[in-house]
Formats: structure tokens, sequence, C-alpha cells
């Protein structure tokens, strides 16, 4: 999980990667840094992916993982979209939902595929919508 963290309201974004709860991370953070931490966002991500994301923002770096909050930077922030699988309510899925207050719903599908055995003929019936299906194009 790659994590955008900010020291206090206007300072510097840190930009890190952790395979544990991005809680966690800023909880252990927390306690060394006199400005309280705010979480940003986060991306499904690996190492990588931080690396990739320190190169492309490398002319904001202050020190280390730490960058300047630039308009760049919080544009990218912003606008980056994140889709979690929704397993709990932990601190990151309760951001995510909070942040753009979107639930998605999939609802249950049924199939059901019947083949004519005198004409040939197929028809599949997705929640009650039948699609009759050329066999020669299957």
């Amino acid at each position: 999980m790659i994590y955008f963290i900010q020291a206090g309201k206007n300072g510097p974004i840190k930009i890190g990667h952790t395979n544990n709860k991005v809680s966690n991370r800023m909880a252990s953070m927390q306690v060394g840094c006199p400005y309280e931490l705010r979480l940003l966002w986060t991306l499904n991500g690996d190492i990588k992916d931080e690396f990739n994301l320190h190169e492309m923002f490398k002319h904001e770096r202050i020190r280390g993982e730490w960058f300047h909050p630039s308009k760049d930077l919080v544009d990218y922030i912003n606008e980056t979209p994140n889709i979690y699988v929704l397993r709990g309510k932990d601190q990151e899925t309760e951001y995510y939902e909070t942040r753009f207050k979107l639930k998605l719903e999939i609802p249950k599908l049924s199939f059901k595929c019947v083949i004519d055995k005198k004409t040939g003929n197929v028809v599949l019936t997705i929640n009650k919508t039948e699609i009759p299906i050329d066999p020669k194009g299957i």
C-alpha cells in the first residue's frame, strides 16, 4: 500500500509504502513527529510504485521520502482514483468512503443458457433478459 501522509495542515508530504495497515505505520511515525499527521490518500501499490512516485516528484523532494506540498503533488493526490476491495472497517476503507461518499453495490446476476435441440437456437438469459445467440457465431 502506498500512502501520502502530511505533517500539519500545510506541511511536507511523505510518500511511503507499507505491507501493514497504514494506520499502524502512521501511529509509529506520529511518535517522533511534533506535528499532527494527516492521512491524505492511499493507493494499492508496491515498492516499485513508491519508487516511481518518488521519481515523478523528485523536483519537490525535501529529504528522503518527504516532499513539498506543491500544486502538482496535491493535484495528483486529489485526482488519483482508487478502488478498495471492501473487507472491513479499517481506517483506509473508512477514509475512502468518507472522501467520495460512494458505496458500490454489485447486483446479483442470474444466468441461464438454453439450447433448443431441434432448431439449434441458443438463448442466454441474464436477470430475465433473453439474448438470442447465433450458434454459428460461437
